[in-house]
C-alpha cells in the first residue's frame, strides 16, 4: 500500500478539484440569491447532466449562473418584471430551471405547462394567469400557439427553446 504516491499523482494532476459544498458555505435570504451564489461559489462544480446517447453532457455551476443571467436580460426587455407570468410549454430541461431564476429575479412568476398537456389546457392556463410572455420547447409547439400574442388574453411575445440562434423567436435573443 503506497498512498502516498498515489495521492501525489491525483494531486498532480492539472483537473480542478470541486468545491466540496457544506450548507454554511454561504448564507441567502431567497431562492435567488441563493442561486446566484452557488453559482459563484461552486462555478468549476458539475450542476446539471444531460443524457446524449450513452453519455452526458454536463453544465457546472458558472455555466448556468451565466445561462441564467443572459435568460433574465431577455426576459427584461420583453418587459416582464415585478407580479409578471412567464408561461413555458416544455417537458423537463435544463433551460426550464434558467427560466424559473430568471423570471424570479425580476420579480415575476413562471407558469409551467407540459408538452403532452392537451393545446386547450394550455389557452385555460395562459389566459387565466395572464401571462405575458409564452415560452416554447420546439418549433412544433410554437407552431401551435403562434397566433397567441394578441388574441389570447395578455400574451405579446413567443419565444422557443429549440430555434436556431440566428432566428428572432430564440429565448436567448
Amino acid at each position: 500500500y503506497q498512498s502516498s504516491s498515489i495521492e501525489s499523482r491525483c494531486m498532480s494532476t492539472e483537473v480542478k478539484k470541486p468545491v466540496t459544498p457544506s450548507f454554511m458555505d454561504f448564507e441567502f435570504t431567497n431562492l435567488v440569491e441563493m442561486q446566484q451564489k452557488a453559482c459563484k461559489h461552486y462555478a468549476p462544480n458539475r450542476l446539471f447532466g444531460t443524457r446524449v446517447g450513452d453519455n452526458f453532457e454536463w453544465m457546472n455551476y458558472g455555466d448556468f449562473g451565466k445561462l441564467v443571467d443572459n435568460t433574465r436580460k431577455v426576459l427584461h426587455k420583453l418587459g416582464v418584471g415585478y407580479n409578471s407570468r412567464v408561461a413555458i410549454i416544455s417537458n423537463n430541461r435544463v433551460e426550464w430551471a434558467a427560466l424559473q431564476f430568471a423570471a424570479m429575479g425580476l420579480g415575476g412568476q413562471l407558469v409551467p405547462m407540459y408538452e403532452a398537456q392537451p393545446q386547450s389546457d394550455w389557452e385555460y392556463i395562459i389566459n387565466d394567469c395572464g401571462a405575458s410572455v409564452v415560452v416554447c420547447a420546439n418549433q412544433s409547439i410554437y407552431d401551435k400557439v403562434k397566433d397567441y400574442p394578441g388574441k389570447l388574453g395578455q400574451v405579446k411575445h413567443l419565444l422557443s427553446l429549440d430555434a436556431a440562434a440566428d432566428d428572432s423567436i430564440n429565448y436567448q435573443k
